[in-house]
């Protein structure tokens, strides 16, 4: 070998190992994917948790950011409008209230998340009526997350002294119990307690009223997920739902002011010990381990809404939450993305906010585990309301739709609108919307 092979090779030596270096350097500095997740509530911190137990798994690789939105679900949905609306929102996932799919995904803001379900999913994985609430066109838009439907609480310390074997299952027993109770009890103000102020849960309250009756609401879905579209033979029923809603206030049996009231209010009162009977979401339970309480939670027992009778099965509301995808994202944000989603749907992720903040799981699985029904003795109760739930209205003019239902509820409620002009209202305004 010649003193000038000697150095060709010690240049091509010298080359490779600054190739190799760089390599190193560059694998050294390289920077994680960053994913921005939002959503409007974070209860102990449990959202957060979850947030940094990913990003320690992932290190290096996927780091995600919580961004913390509005607390109220429609102020949370006027945060994420105006980012999409001005071109385009730097937020990667998304918390998405089951109201809003039809509308996200008819703008093009989420992702279809079909082919993705399918691969990393069993439909069976999940409860039918959260998935559902997902699905639009027969496509995939969201992973359900956590789920909530309509209870009825009730002072079970109270029907049990008065003899009283269980909750009622019609509305003219709660009638009965309501007023036996009141008859004897200086410290109840009032039977039963329902939210009717014009906001969404107005919204959940008068769909309950009505579906429980046998009414329907034209854009909701009954118990087999067909589409509702023409309620005309169903009006009678409507009718008799909404003046359940009035007779209550005018008998007596729930306050006056109840039209103003939303969840806080009604847990006010029934936590001070005020009243019988209470409509609520999933979530209040915590409400009654809090040490210095007057009503704890054994003196608390949960059960379906009541029906206008008995051969009705009851409904109650589906609520909760979905977790999407922007559908703007480059392939490699959108895998990391959906790491992150999957990860915040799992088994041990929904296990542990069902346990650290009551959120009820959309996994069937936990449900059908019975080692947890001793740890959590209203799982059995809450999969049956669940299953049995249905959804406001699928469409994409939903936020128009929402207020006029919950104002037109509101007036039926303070009895400045009765339950047939309501009606008329209501098929008005929905015939405006197709």
């Amino acid at each position: 070998m010649t003193s000038n092979d000697l150095s060709n090779l010690r240049c091509a030596h010298w080359a490779l190992l600054s190739i190799v270096c760089l390599f190193i350097v560059g694998c050294a500095n390289k920077e994680p994917i960053k994913v921005t997740f939002a959503f409007g509530a974070d209860d102990k911190g449990s959202v957060s948790k979850l947030v940094s137990e990913f990003n320690e798994a992932n290190e290096g690789e996927i780091l995600v950011e919580f961004r913390l939105g509005q607390r109220l679900s429609n102020d949370f949905f006027d945060e994420l409008a105006v980012d999409f609306t001005v071109g385009g929102s730097d937020i990667d996932v998304w918390a998405a209230d089951v109201v809003w799919t039809a509308y996200f995904a008819e703008r093009g803001w989420t992702a279809d998340l079909t082919e993705k379900f399918q691969d990393g999913f069993s439909k069976d994985d999940f409860t039918e009526v959260p998935l559902h609430s997902a699905t639009y066109n027969d496509k995939i838009w969201g992973v359900p997350w956590f789920t909530e439907a309509g209870f009825l609480y009730y002072r079970k310390d109270l029907l049990d002294q008065h003899g009283i074997s269980g909750p009622p299952s019609t509305w003219s027993e709660l009638f009965s119990i309501c007023q036996e109770i009141k008859a004897t009890n200086q410290e109840i103000n009032h039977g039963f307690l329902f939210q009717a102020d014009a906001y969404e849960g107005g919204v959940a309250n008068a769909c309950e009223f009505i579906w429980n009756a046998g009414g329907r609401i034209a854009g909701t879905y009954d118990e087999s997920m067909q589409k509702i579209n023409d309620t005309t033979g169903l009006s009678g029923k409507t009718i008799e739902g909404l003046s359940v809603a009035a007779q209550l206030v005018q008998d007596g049996i729930s306050p006056r002011n109840v039209a103003n009231y939303r969840e806080m209010e009604c847990l006010q009162h029934f936590i001070e010990g005020h009243a019988i009977f209470m409509r609520g979401w999933p979530a209040i339970r915590g409400e009654f381990l809090k040490p210095g309480v007057k009503v704890k939670a054994e003196m608390v027992g949960i059960s379906s809404l009541p029906t206008t009778s008995q051969d009705l099965p009851s409904r109650s509301c589906l609520g909760g939450w979905n977790l999407m995808l922007n559908a703007s994202l480059p392939e490699k944000k959108k895998e990391a993305a959906w790491q992150f989603i999957v990860f915040l749907s799992s088994r041990d992720a929904q296990l542990y906010r069902l346990q650290e903040v009551g959120a009820l799981p959309t996994l069937r699985a936990i449900y059908q585990d019975q080692s947890l029904h001793s740890e959590i003795s209203f799982i059995p109760e809450a999969y049956q309301i669940i299953e049995h739930s249905l959804h406001r209205p699928m469409t994409p003019q939903y936020k128009e739709l929402s207020p006029f239902i919950a104002t037109v509820f509101q007036s039926v409620v303070r009895g400045t609108l009765t339950p047939e002009n309501a009606l008329r209202d209501l098929e008005i305004h929905l015939a405006g919307l197709d």
